[in-house]
This record gives C-alpha cells, structure tokens and sequence, in this order.
C-alpha cells in the first residue's frame, strides 16, 4: 500500500487503501490494476508525472538559464520559469490527456503564456487565463525534442549547441553514455563568429583528432537541431547564411533507428516508433517507482514490462499497471539476497564492510 501511494501520490495510504492492505487484497493483480486505476485518475498523479520529469529532465536548471540580451534583446529574464511551466503543460497534456509515447514524441502542441507568445509568433490569448495550447506547423514542432523550452535549455546564453542537444537525445530518450572528454581538453562554448552558422564553428572546434572520434556520434545528431536558436525559437537563416538541418543518427542501440534525417522532426517521427525509446523511458519510470536503478534481479521484470507498454499501444498507464504488476514492485528481496547482490556490485565496499566487522570484534 505504501509502495503505491508514494509512487502515484508522493504520499501515505489513504483509507481505502490501508483497508485493502488490511484485508491483503493487494496480493491480487485484479486488485492491483483497479487501485492503479483509481490512483491514476486522482489530480495528485498529476504530480507525479510534474516530479518524474523534474528529475529526469532536470528542469530544476531551469533558475540558472540566461541568456545574452546584446544577441536577444527580446529575452527576458523571468521567461525561463514561463519556459519550464510550457515544458510542464506540454508534459501533463501527453501524459493525461492524449496518453501515450506517440504524443510525448510527436505532438506539435506548445503552451504559451502572455511573455512566451510574441517570442514565438503568436498572439496573446485573452481567454486564456494565463496558459494555453498552441498547435505550431507540423513540420516546426514535434513533442518533446522540439519544444522551445528544451531548445533554450539546451543552449549557451548566445548560441545555441549542438552538443548539449546531441546528448540529451543519448543520454535521455536512447539510455546511452558517452564517455566524457579527454581531460587535457578544455571545454568552453565557443564565441559566436557573426560570419559564420553555429553548425560551421562547432565542425570546426571539434574537428581536431582527439575530439573527432567521440563527436562523430554527436556532431551529426546535434546538427539536426539548427532549426531552434539558443532561445527555442524557429529558424530559417542564421548570419546571413541559410541554416543546414540535415542530421545523422550513428552508433544507436537500434539499426533500425541510424541514417540520415532532415531536421528535429523527421528523427522525432522516426524515434516514436522506437522500442529503444520505449525501453528507456520504462527504465526511468522503473527507477522512479522503486527509488533504485533496476539490477539483474529484475530482468523478467523489466521484459514483462516492456511488452506490455508496448503491447497496449505505449500508454502511458499501461506502463504504470506493468510496473505495479511486476514482481519487482510486489515483492521484497529475501535480506541474504539483497545482501550478496550488493557484494558483488561492491566489492570495495562489502571488504570494507568485513574489515571493520573484524576490527569491531578485536
């Protein structure tokens, strides 16, 4: 009971739920799925979407955003906190109202607020009561990788980055790590050349031999972003010159994912369809659930998992019914177990853990 109500509501057991632990109802997977039901459409599971995405996106960077007001004189700085509420609208939209990976992937809705409108080209919706949706052309937006709020987050207060952009898409949406640099290279944004696009002072900063191995899985990625300036905004020119969208996916934990793409809405439409995505995504919910990464003890699990997100069109609660079914969630691990799992996950630590025993007993 309490696993439940602290993964959906961040909170105790209500009534109802202490009565069906009480009876021990909450041994049954017809059970489980009903209290699942009842949980997901309590406004407090809205919350926990808010408070999974925090984390995973690390919207809390969101207070630490500037941006360069010599390069975007328009720029404001209390628009970064309208930007993360767009983020956050944009999130409890495809979560609860559409439902599902598709829409978190590809949906062109933004939410804007009377700062954010002009800043894209829209009007002010009067009617609005502060925040609303917006329908942006097709081939602009596309879900999350294009949302404005995301592109200025990932952006250098005057330019934007093709890096940062390139290992988010790794790093979040594939469940891939790179290694970091080389740690005789220093690595500072390089200063906006007026005669010059982002993609070609990027190319040429990371064109020396040691940077080109790894950027060769992120140059081509990261350029497929060009079309969003540092602020998020939709881009067809840059210094004069016309901006290049082309991108590649390389080196992807799916082959079927690789190849060249035009832009971040062709490889948006390309992921949704992806079981890596949908793979990652469970990881991090299972890791949010659980309050731990998941570990060899889990793989039935995680596999029952997946196929059910999958099987039922990647919505979003039946991610959240799977998670509550497995039996990583429903059962605990005999101590002796959890025990020899972490010994030889650390064994460092678990000969520490002997010596002082030893010493203590001396």
């Amino acid at each position: 009971a309490s696993r439940l109500s602290y993964f959906f509501w961040g909170t105790m057991p209500d009534d109802e739920l202490f009565a069906a632990a009480e009876r021990g109802d909450l041994n049954t997977p017809e059970v489980l799925s009903a209290q699942v039901a009842r949980l997901s459409a309590d406004p407090r599971a809205k919350e926990m979407t808010r408070q999974f995405h925090r984390q995973w996106l690390g919207l809390d960077a969101f207070g630490s955003v500037v941006k360069d007001d010599m390069v975007f004189p328009v720029w404001q700085d209390d628009m970064s906190q309208d930007l993360r509420l767009s983020i956050e609208s944009f999130i409890e939209h495809v979560y609860w109202d559409e439902g599902n990976l598709a829409a978190f992937m590809t949906s062109p809705a933004v939410f804007l607020t009377p700062e954010l409108a002009p800043l894209y080209g829209k009007t002010v919706d009067e009617e609005s009561g502060g925040v609303w949706r917006e329908d942006f052309p097709a081939d602009e937006r596309a879900g999350i990788l294009t949302q404005p709020g995301l592109m200025a987050l990932l952006a250098y207060p005057n330019q934007g980055s093709p890096i940062f952009r390139a290992l988010w898409v790794r790093e979040r949406l594939l469940c891939q790590h790179l290694p970091p640099p080389p740690s005789d290279i220093q690595v500072e944004p390089p200063d906006p050349d007026p005669n010059a696009t982002t993609r070609e002072v990027f190319a040429a900063l990371t064109a020396e031999e040691e940077c080109a191995g790894c950027h060769l899985l992120i140059n081509p990625l990261g350029f497929g972003f060009e079309g969003y300036d540092a602020i998020g905004r939709w881009r067809e020119v840059e210094n004069g010159k016309e901006v290049d969208i082309s991108g590649d996916l390389i080196g992807s934990p799916e082959a079927t994912m690789d190849g060249p793409f035009n832009g971040a809405v062709e490889l948006a439409n390309r992921l949704a369809d992806s079981e890596t995505i949908a793979k990652c995504i469970s990881k991090q919910w299972f890791t949010y659930a659980m309050g731990r990464p998941h570990d060899g003890s889990d793989a039935q699990s995680m596999t029952r998992i997946y196929e059910q997100f999958l099987q039922n069109d990647a919505a979003f609660t039946s991610l959240f019914e799977a998670i509550v079914l497995s039996d990583s969630f429903r059962y605990r691990k005999r101590p002796e177990v959890a025990q020899a799992e972490f010994e030889e996950a650390n064994p460092d630590l678990a000969t520490m853990e002997d010596t002082a025993d030893e010493q203590g007993g001396e």
